[in-house]
């Protein structure tokens, strides 16, 4: 698997998600695109993601003919991928925020050092999963600090090491492969890992829509993605692309 996925490296893009998007039909199923730099990186609610020229693993892969349902749990399988990629290289500690966040835990804090993006796209009768993935890899706390993102964190700010770029997108690939053939054969396996590693699972949370807010228990996550939450009056089902859920003092807790 590994020789048969195409690379395109590229010094400079709009967005790596918005290149597999212009050039899907012409590209084969598995291939990764990633870029020293993003002029308009994309996050999750029409957001931002502000990244400096190579300090982070910016890259999105392309995976062709995936059911509605797969598509649906492309995030959480893509949050899983990322864990396991860091955790072969020694990174530990590492946990998911629902529903596309990646965090690290240390000193009774924790950290958001990853982001996904994932979007798909119909062309010519044909579906297209893109995958987005932005990965803080050498940035300093006063980097963050700087930028106002306090609860942001590196590999060097976390672990005090770097990470190889190409090592990791490498390990990316071949987990988001693997991971892919196991969604296929059987999806409730990938949302009980999931499950298992979400820290915003059993947490009191806050569940902001536009102006309109309100607090909820994170109970579990349904088949289609939602998080189910327990609220006052009764059990509610919230979406990733219309809601943002935070702790009740900050980003998690």
């Amino acid at each position: 698997m590994e020789e048969q996925t195409k690379v395109i490296c590229l010094d400079e893009v709009d967005s790596t998600n918005q290149y597999l998007k212009e050039h899907a039909e012409n590209l084969p199923d598995g291939c990764v695109v990633t870029a020293l730099h993003q002029t308009a990186g994309k996050g999750r609610l029409g957001k931002q993601w502000h990244d400096r020229e190579g300090k982070s693993l910016l890259a999105s892969w392309l995976y062709k003919n995936l059911t509605v349902e797969q598509m649906t749990l492309l995030p959480f399988l893509s949050g899983i991928s990322v864990r396991q990629a860091l955790e072969k290289m020694g990174f530990t500690s590492i946990f998911l925020k629902w529903p596309n966040d990646v965090v690290a835990f240390k000193d009774g804090e924790f950290f958001k050092i990853a982001g996904i993006l994932c979007e798909s796209r119909i062309m010519s009768e044909q579906t297209f999963g893109i995958c987005g993935i932005g990965i803080n890899l050498m940035q300093t706390k006063e980097e963050f600090e700087q930028q106002g993102l306090l609860y942001a964190g590196s590999l060097k700010s976390i672990w005090g090491r770097e990470a190889s770029k190409d090592q990791l997108l490498k390990n990316l690939s071949i987990c988001l492969g693997d991971n892919l053939e196991r969604l296929k054969q059987n999806s409730q396996e990938i949302l009980t890992r999931y499950s298992a590693c979400c820290i915003t699972l059993g947490r009191e949370v806050k569940i902001e829509s536009g102006n309109e807010s309100f607090l909820a228990k994170a109970v579990s996550v349904s088949s289609q993605g939602e998080l189910i939450c327990q609220t006052e009056n009764g059990q509610q089902k919230v979406r990733a692309g219309e809601v943002s859920v935070r702790g009740l003092l900050g980003y998690i807790k």
